[in-house]
Order: C-alpha cells, then sequence, then structure tokens
C-alpha cells in the first residue's frame, strides 16, 4: 500500500537549513519506496522551496507571520524556541490541518523545536501516526516513533516525555544520511591512512548568519598551515556573509575556493583532512566518513553535540564564537593537529566509531513497516 507522509519543518536564516535538509533525506528514500510525501511549511526561503519541487516532493506554505491576525501571535511564547513558529501552536495546528485535509496520513513527521505535544494531539485526526526528530529533549511529545540523533543521548532522556508505547530511536546510528555518505566511508576511511592535514574543509551551515567564516579565516592566516594547503569553504546562496566571505577568501595566502549551494558534499568531505565546522547535523556527516573536526557552537543546542563528541575523542571543540579564546583556541589546535600525527589518527578512529550512516535506511524501514 502507497504510504502518504507529511513532514512540518520550517527553514530561514534564524532556524538554519539543518531541519528541512534531514527530513528532505528521510523524504527522499520514503519516496523511493513509494510514498507520497508533502511538505508543510511557514518559512521557507524560495530556493529551498524550488529544491524540494525539484526533489518532486509537494509542498503546501502556510501563512507568513506578518499576515497572521495579531490575536494568534499573543500566546505563542510557551516555549524556549516559540519564535521560531511564527504563531501559536494553535493557530499552526490549524492551518496544517487545513493544508492536510483532503488525504488521511499515515505519518506526520514533525522536526520543529516550536512544536510539542498540543500541536501533535490537534494533528491526530489527520494521520494515523506521529513521528518527531528531536535534539533538544526538553518538551513533551504526543508521538509513535521518536529520532534523537544526538551523541550520549538515551532512552531514559525521553521516558517522561512520550507515551510509554512510543519507539525511541536514539543516538547517531539512526542519524538521517543521504546514501552518498555510507558509499563514500569505506574509501574515505582508507584515505586518511596518509595522515595528511593539507586540505581544510570550513563549513558552518548554508546560511552562517553570525559570519563565523570571515573570523575564522583571519585566525587561519595566523597559522603554520603548509605552503600547499587548500582551503574549501561551503556557503549557501543565501548566506548574508557570501560577498565578505567571497572577498577575504581572495586574500589568503593558500587556494582558497568558495562553493556555494553545493550537492556533493560526501566527496569534498571525503577529500578533505581537517573540517572546521558548526556543530550541527554535518557532525554526523563527518563522523561517517571519518574526518576529524574543530567544532563551533553557534547555537546553544549544539553544546551537547560538541562536548559528547569531544569526550569521545572525535573531535575538537572550540567553543562559542563569542568566546574571548575562541581565536586562540583555533589557531592553538589547528597547529596542534597538523603537527601532531598521532593526534590526527586517533580523531580519525574515533569519529568513523561514531555511525557508519545508514540510519536513514533503518528509519524508513521502521516507518513502511518493513
Amino acid at each position: 500500500m502507497k504510504l502518504n507522509i507529511a513532514f512540518r519543518v520550517d527553514a530561514s536564516v534564524e532556524i538554519g537549513i539543518g531541519h528541512l535538509m534531514r527530513c528532505l533525506t528521510l523524504a527522499d528514500e520514503l519516496k523511493n519506496k513509494g510514498a507520497y510525501t508533502r511538505f508543510i511549511s511557514r518559512h521557507l526561503p524560495d530556493y529551498l522551496y524550488q529544491l524540494l519541487v525539484r526533489s518532486k516532493h509537494d509542498v503546501s506554505l502556510l501563512t507568513l507571520e506578518e499576515e497572521c491576525d495579531t490575536e494568534t501571535l499573543l500566546p505563542k511564547l510557551e516555549l524556549s524556541h516559540a519564535k521560531w513558529l511564527g504563531t501559536s501552536q494553535v493557530f499552526d495546528a490549524k492551518e496544517s490541518s487545513n493544508a492536510l485535509k483532503d488525504k488521511m496520513w499515515d505519518w506526520i513527521v514533525v522536526d520543529h523545536y516550536a512544536i510539542d505535544q498540543h500541536w501533535e494531539n490537534l494533528m491526530r485526526d489527520y494521520t494515523n501516526k506521529v513521528m518527531v526528530i528531536d535534539d533538544l529533549a526538553d518538551r513533551q511529545h504526543d508521538c509513535d516513533l521518536l529520532l534523537d540523533q544526538t551523541l550520549g543521548r538515551t532512552s531514559e532522556n525521553y521516558n517522561l516525555l512520550t507515551p510509554k508505547e512510543c519507539s525511541l530511536f536514539i543516538g547517531p546510528n539512526y542519524s538521517l544520511l543521504r546514501g552518498e555518505f555510507s558509499k563514500k566511508r569505506a574509501y574515505s576511511i582508507k584515505r586518511r591512512s596518509e595522515l595528511l592535514c593539507k586540505n581544510i574543509l570550513i563549513t558552518m551551515g548554508g546560511t552562517d548568519k553570525n559570519d563565523a567564516i570571515s573570523i575564522i579565516l583571519n585566525e587561519i592566516k595566523k597559522t603554520t598551515l603548509a605552503q600547499d594547503s587548500c582551503l574549501t569553504i561551503i556557503l549557501g546562496s543565501q548566506s548574508p556573509a557570501l560577498k565578505k566571505v567571497k572577498k577575504l577568501a581572495a586574500t589568503m595566502p593558500w587556494n582558497t575556493k568558495v562553493l556555494v549551494d553545493v550537492n556533493n558534499m560526501a566527496e569534498l568531505m571525503s577529500e578533505s583532512d581537517l573540517c572546521i565546522g558548526a556543530a550541527g547535523s554535518t557532525s554526523w556527516e563527518r563522523c561517517c566518513l571519518g574526518l576529524p573536526s574543530l567544532l563551533v557552537i553557534l547555537e546553544d543546542n549544539q553544546n551537547d553535540i560538541s562536548n559528547a563528541l569531544e569526550l569521545a575523542g572525535a573531535s575538537i571543540n572550540l567553543g562559542r564564537l563569542s568566546n574571548p579564546l575562541f581565536r586562540d583556541n583555533l589557531r592553538e589546535n589547528i597547529n596542534k593537529i597538523c603537527t601532531h600525527k598521532s593526534l590526527l589518527k586517533s580523531m580519525i578512529k574515533e569519529s568513523s566509531l561514531i555511525t557508519i550512516g545508514t540510519g536513514t535506511l533503518t528509519i524508513a524501514e521502521a516507518m513502511s513497516g518493513t
């Protein structure tokens, strides 16, 4: 039987694009299994809307915040990330149900820090099951399946937050990675046996709203990177820092490339020796490929990931961008990794043990009952 599966997820400069991208990864896998898929979004940049359309997923857009009745905005401050929704959960559920009333849905997948059990319960008349993707473990959920891919998280963290019958998929082995990562895994790990530290990948998510890359580039200039090193910077076309980063990249003493809206991240990561990256969901992509990382905390929800990966010996936590010691930490650790091969070797090994990259297939099979 063909499954009908809806995704409630948003993306913006403030929210980032990671939530939408991992939902898209799962949706692609489910679509390959024959499912009909639809995305429901209130905040969605046009280039991501076009990406969903090109990927042959149906898309329904909800009312923008400035178009909402002001009365619906009053009760929205109920969760720590409530402002991300742009309205109250009740109003959002009403609009979402209108976007979904043409079908009975087998699953509604929710990936949103501003949504909890109140919204999920209101959607029960429109779906057989609810799935939640979360990283925070900070609110109650009314769901049948919950995925939290955070390293160090356990099922005990959700025992009091989910129904007893809810199926819990906890840990980075269930991380939603595209198939290209598991396919590149063996090659990527094998090429690291040379313990090189010349190809440096820099990625702060699609938007880099804090312009972290400019700060990082200015500090890298003060390191002892080999003369034949190469820097590769990944940014989204909608990043407010894009022009500034391109201009700064042209002044670097090493070969420096700025790549925009890439679709071959697994290839780029597998050919890199070290990544300076945000401690978000791409952390699991890097681990799958055994790519050592210097982690930058851009949001509060990235603290747990950074600390857990450093504790595992898979990455080095540089701390928050605003930390007065951040710049010193960055320079010192780049120099340390590139001169101490034993540290590089250990980080490659430990990161590759975090996940093998087949979580998307596991979750899709659980949803489809195969």
